[in-house]
């Protein structure tokens, strides 16, 4: 699998998510997907797009609409805990916490999101490869979502994976514990200074493998921390992580050294995901 294709790809729809209307054809990296769904709530003002991949009724991405208003950067970095409220399927869920802020988000666009999956697994009859992406507060979004489709779908019915950009913390230590226990693979990526994925900065923790793209396009896999003060919002905008992650893909050799250290296979990475059927 080409990793660093995929990373190009979904930072592409992660900029895109919300915006597309439903019945239209897009391409991204010359893959072509059908947008299945479009979900907006204007109080929250939370969005994302459903997409199949076009040339195969198996493969579906949701992406998360990134921080744009005031309110949304309020809710980045509104810091306190929540109990995981959604669905359980093991006593390890119990010790789940979350972001108040980023909770509420999710929490508006939630029951349509799943009963859109829901749907579309219903009418495909076969199990469903769901990616979850988004970027900066759609990040955060897209890592719950992840563990929500986890645990609200059982295995015969979908295999979820996340792919994060410029994402803030958002689970505590048992959750993001559990997070990498559960999911099939997840990946996260952040770009030079970029202050967003150093918050909240007390007792949270990021989840997914990390790749770290420095301003001349040297990559790190290893996570990025650094004080928030000497960070900069500049190096956030998600045009930056369009460009590199396009570089970078067009770089010899790139591809191969994303695909050694960030294989996507559950093998070499996470545990294969237990899900559940639909339990609201």
């Amino acid at each position: 699998m080409d990793i660093l294709e995929k990373f190009s790809r979904y930072i592409q729809m992660a900029r895109d998510a919300a915006t597309m209307p439903v019945g239209t054809l897009v391409t991204y990296n010359a893959y072509k997907y059908d947008v299945l769904a479009q979900i907006y709530d204007k109080t929250t003002t939370c969005g994302l797009n459903v997409l199949s991949r076009s040339d195969r009724n198996d493969k579906l991405v949701v992406c998360f609409k990134g921080s744009v208003y005031a309110q949304d950067w309020f809710r980045d970095f509104w810091a306190w805990k929540l109990d995981w409220p959604y669905a359980k399927t093991t006593p390890d869920m119990s010790k789940v916490k979350i972001h108040a802020g980023f909770k509420d988000e999710y929490s508006s666009v939630r029951v349509p999101m799943l009963g859109e999956l829901s749907d579309i697994i219903a009418r495909r009859g076969k199990p469903q490869h769901v990616t979850v992406c988004g970027h900066s507060l759609g990040g955060a979004l897209a890592s719950i979502a992840a563990l929500d489709i986890h645990e609200s779908f059982d295995a015969q019915n979908a295999i979820t994976s996340l792919y994060s950009f410029a994402s803030p913390r958002a689970y505590n230590d048992d959750g993001a514990a559990s997070f990498m226990a559960k999911m099939e693979y997840a990946l996260r990526a952040s770009y030079a200074n970029d202050i967003v994925p150093q918050v909240p900065t007390i007792n949270y923790k990021h989840v997914g493998k990390p790749v770290h793209v420095k301003q001349d396009m040297s990559v790190e896999f290893a996570d990025f921390n650094k004080f928030a003060l000497l960070c900069t919002p500049l190096d956030h905008f998600v045009e930056n992580y369009v460009n590199a992650f396009k570089y970078l893909n067009n770089m010899p050799g790139m591809a191969d050294l994303f695909s050694q250290n960030m294989s996507d296979d559950p093998a070499d990475n996470l545990k294969r995901p237990v899900m559940s059927a639909i339990r609201g």
